[in-house]
């Protein structure tokens, strides 16, 4: 086996690693943010009480994935606010990271500029496109719909979605510039 390939093998294990982590992170913040909304006083207890809150509505919700994961304490020490610029912060950062594998991928499986090029302006301009659309949902008082498209546009971007569109588009592109 090539030292390319092992290295693709050893990108794609670590972005699908990277995924399960994303979503782990992510759903235990919208996770302590919703008890947080629900339960009165919840942002101003201790740890531990806040810890006792978020067990005991695991306890009592469905036994799905959205329930199971256990709470990392540090979620418990911050606050609505600081944990809403947490989604934020992730976000961008596996924004980046997913940008980041991509570029690797498809550096080191076609060595060309072209899909490259492709794949910066695709992820510029679905970014766009998503704060476009979350902007204009807050001016015309439809945030909540406004969010989830924006959100389903950026959850695109923080996987290796690009890639396999990419990938392709470039392959095929390319067989048929060869046959001409």
């Amino acid at each position: 086996m090539s030292k390319n390939r092992i290295l693709i093998f050893g990108l794609l294990i670590a972005a699908v690693a990277s995924g399960f982590f994303q979503e782990y992170l992510k759903i235990n913040v919208n996770f302590v943010l919703e008890t947080g909304s629900e339960v009165p006083g919840f942002f101003q207890m201790n740890e531990l009480k806040k810890s006792e809150w978020i067990s005991y509505r695991k306890e009592q919700g469905p036994q799905d994935f959205y329930h199971k994961p256990k709470t990392p304490e540090i979620l418990l020490n911050l606050n609505a606010s600081q944990l809403s610029v947490m989604k934020w912060v992730l976000t961008f950062a596996f924004i980046l990271i997913f940008l980041g594998f991509n570029w690797a991928i498809l550096n080191l499986v076609t060595a060309h500029n072209e899909p490259i090029r492709w794949l910066t302006i695709g992820y510029a301009v679905f970014f766009i496109v998503a704060l476009c659309i979350y902007a204009l949902g807050k001016l015309m008082g439809a945030s909540e719909k406004a969010y989830i498209i924006s959100r389903k546009i950026v959850g695109g971007l923080q996987s290796l979605v690009p890639l396999m569109m990419i990938l392709p588009a470039f392959w095929l592109n390319k067989r048929t510039l060869d046959k001409t």
